[in-house]
């Protein structure tokens, strides 16, 4: 003879079923974070492998610069005014045209920026 586990035990039932649920949601809201757009965390330290956003020198704002580690209000006033003085960015390399981004700068934020 079957045995209806939900009339003999319907609070567990109930609970597994609600677990399942919950566990299905954060699934989802996992996977949709994971494959969708990344926010770039307030003053996010970019060592290791903590994050792989990469900024567009050419198009960033100044809110998104100053995200870079090293690269305060004034350094990032400064790329944007170089680029709306000079045009865009050839290449990475050209932020050392702007005042206060030297080589040491330059290769501690050169895998987080790119040139396009």
């Amino acid at each position: 003879m079957k045995k209806n586990l939900f009339k003999e035990y319907p609070e567990r039932v109930l609970g597994a079923l609600v677990l399942f649920v919950i566990g299905v949601v954060v699934l989802a809201a996992f996977l949709s974070g994971a494959l969708g757009y990344r926010h770039i965390p307030a003053k996010a330290s970019f060592a290791g492998d903590k994050t792989s956003v990469i900024l567009n020198i050419n198009t960033a704002s100044e809110e998104e610069l100053k995200q870079l580690d090293g690269v305060s209000d004034v350094i990032a006033k400064r790329i944007v005014l170089y680029r709306e003085e000079n045009g865009k960015f050839g290449t990475v390399e050209d932020l050392m045209k702007v005042e206060g981004i030297g080589e040491k700068k330059l290769q501690s934020i050169r895998n987080y920026v790119t040139a396009e």
